[in-house]
């Protein structure tokens, strides 16, 4: 209600001063140092798929048939989804270059356990803001300025992978959304998409990676080329979901959640930032890629942890005096 009892409509309202302080946010590099991914309950879809992934019965098949790339899909479990609810967790760190690097996305299993646990993957889908129409959220759509610095190869595969996960969304009738079946079937992912999504991004990380190993010798011609064009690829990205500048209301700023392959290159730009060099943990056991920045260790360091150096430190000696 406003003055002298008469109701206040939207209208008026947009009107009205605002009283918090309105600024321009500016970064150099905008990159959170912890990435929150959100993390939704993930199951299958389509023919088939249930003799792959139901936890409780046997899996005869691990790695994809080519007549399911297109008809089976990851979707959101709406049934376990509590309203209201967006679990997060953050990624651990080194996460874009040790658990992302070492997926197989051939393998539907493992790809199904790695978005239960670590957050869902989606294609080159254009960024929608929320809003009440699920239609509108859900609905694949390209981002082709995205793909604007992707391989030729990798963005058909994109693309097929997203006209795929379209086409399953749009055999749902277009009507109020009451059973939670057709919800799943809205967020619809196609197992194309997924792969594509995942063999892409690995490329990138990989080929901004080989910029900063140094065991690895003198880069090639063909390697730095494939760099070059994975930082285009990155900086495109990283522009639309952490932006350089951003209009901010004083008191209204909140914590942000991330896609997972979003954060995987926010994890990825800040490595190759603020870190000199890529090393493999010379512990025979453990052989992670780890920074020793961003673990918190000396910058001649050969190990990723003190526990890693202990451990190689006691299996010298045991060789030693077993001789």
């Amino acid at each position: 209600m406003g003055q002298n009892g008469i109701q206040t409509s939207e209208e008026d309202l947009i009107h009205q001063p605002v009283k918090a302080e309105i600024t321009f946010k500016f970064a150099s590099v905008p990159l959170p140092e912890e990435v929150p991914v959100c993390t939704l309950p993930i199951w299958t879809m389509g023919a088939g798929t249930l003799e792959y992934f139901d936890e409780f019965g046997s899996r005869s098949k691990t790695v994809v048939e080519p007549q399911d790339l297109d008809t089976c899909c990851f979707t959101m479990n709406m049934q376990l989804i509590q309203e209201g609810t967006q679990p997060t967790h953050v990624l651990p760190k080194g996460f874009y270059c040790n658990e992302f690097l070492d997926l197989n996305p051939l393998d539907i299993q493992d790809l199904l356990a790695f978005q239960r646990k670590y957050g869902r993957i989606t294609g080159a889908r254009k960024h929608k803001p929320d809003d009440k129409d699920m239609h509108a959220v859900l609905r694949p759509e390209p981002d082709g300025d995205v793909f604007a610095g992707a391989r030729e190869r990798r963005h058909v595969d994109q693309l097929a992978g997203i006209k795929a996960s379209q086409a399953l969304y749009d055999a749902v009738p277009n009507e109020e959304f009451v059973d939670a079946i057709l919800i799943n079937q809205l967020s619809a992912v196609s197992f194309r998409e997924a792969i594509a999504t995942v063999l892409d991004a690995q490329a990138v990380v990989r080929d901004l990676l080989r910029v900063q190993r140094e065991d690895l010798g003198p880069m090639t011609v063909l390697e730095a080329l494939n760099a070059k064009e994975a930082s285009e690829y990155l900086s495109i990205i990283l522009g639309k979901v952490v932006p350089l500048i951003q209009l901010v209301t004083d008191g209204a700023e909140h914590k942000r959640s991330y896609g997972l392959i979003d954060g995987v290159f926010i994890q990825l730009a800040r490595g190759l930032l603020n870190n000199n060099a890529y090393r493999t943990c010379a512990n025979p056991e453990c052989r992670r890629t780890f920074t020793p920045r961003e673990m918190n260790r000396r910058l001649d360091t050969q190990y990723c942890c003190s526990a890693c150096q202990e451990r190689a430190k006691r299996l010298r000696y045991m060789n030693k005096h077993s001789k």
